[in-house]
């Protein structure tokens, strides 16, 4: 039995990817202040929320990446359904698709019904890459410069915090300034709108290129639950069925307990200019 706890705000369904948990630029302690903080009937981790590639050329795990875990562990026991969709960072789960670890469920992909009755098709979306022919490009961009910049975002960050200055990102205003990774994202975009025409379903929810976004194109949902590196956002979906993009970064978790800045993010240009698209690095 699903126990309920009256102090948390609690969704019908939340959809998080790209923690990258063990990455020195992740940014866990805003997602483990939302998760004290939040509850959902159905979690979906849509890949890359543990960075196994990056774990194995240096070990770097703090403790806020054992709260994040821990605090996954501890809706699973206490009900919540965990769904966990691998993306190419934490690959090594997909030999589990099928199975179950510590009470979450582990796919490849999978399908969603929302409250109003849509159907939702659910993937990290890596699989994609080599469909819109990028390859090349995304490699040069995301080693070469992507993380660079995460690098120094995190001695940028450290000196904006002790200045008292919001969290600025250098990877993303780079990503903002290149008419290449556009491309690519609009590539990306194609492929997972196409992929959700060929599953007869009214939408896809996708993460892997660190751009939170949701817009509608041909009757086609597409969204993208973003990033806990640069834009520390997810997906939540209302009683309703209404399914909302929710910033929660330093800012947001500091005003918790009177107003929680949280920002909601629709299609605009502002959003299409302030792209990312980090993940395939």
């Amino acid at each position: 039995m699903q126990q309920i706890d009256p102090r948390k705000t609690r969704y019908r369904t939340l959809w998080i990817s790209d923690v990258h948990l063990g990455m020195k630029a992740s940014r866990p302690a805003c997602l483990a202040d939302f998760l004290e903080h939040h509850d959902a009937d159905t979690l979906y981790l849509v890949g890359d929320i543990v960075d196994g590639l990056r774990l194995r050329r240096k070990w770097h795990w703090t403790p806020d990446c054992d709260r994040v875990v821990n605090l996954i562990l501890d809706k699973a026991r206490q009900g919540t359904r965990v769904i966990y969709i691998p993306g190419n960072h934490d690959a090594f789960l997909r030999n589990y698709v099928g199975g179950n670890i510590c009470g979450i469920q582990v796919e490849s992909d999978c399908d969603h019904i929302t409250a109003d009755g849509r159907l939702l098709h659910i993937r990290h979306g890596d699989d994609f890459d080599g469909q819109v022919r990028l390859a090349p490009l995304i490699s040069f961009i995301g080693h070469g410069t992507y993380h660079i910049a995460t690098f120094l975002n995190t001695l940028l960050f450290s000196f904006r915090k002790r200045m008292g200055l919001p969290y600025w990102s250098l990877a993303a205003f780079l990503k903002s300034k290149s008419r290449k990774a556009t491309t690519y994202i609009r590539a990306y975009e194609d492929a997972m709108l196409q992929m959700a025409a060929d599953n007869k379903a009214a939408g896809i929810i996708t993460g892997h290129i660190h751009q939170p976004d949701h817009f509608e194109r041909d009757g086609i949902s597409y969204y993208n639950t973003g990033d806990w590196v640069d834009h520390c956002s997810l997906l939540a979906e209302h009683r309703s069925g209404q399914i909302e993009l929710i910033t929660w970064d330093e800012q947001a978790a500091a005003y918790r307990n009177t107003l929680p800045t949280v920002r909601n993010v629709r299609t605009t240009g502002s959003l299409r200019h302030r792209h990312t698209g980090s993940s395939p690095m």
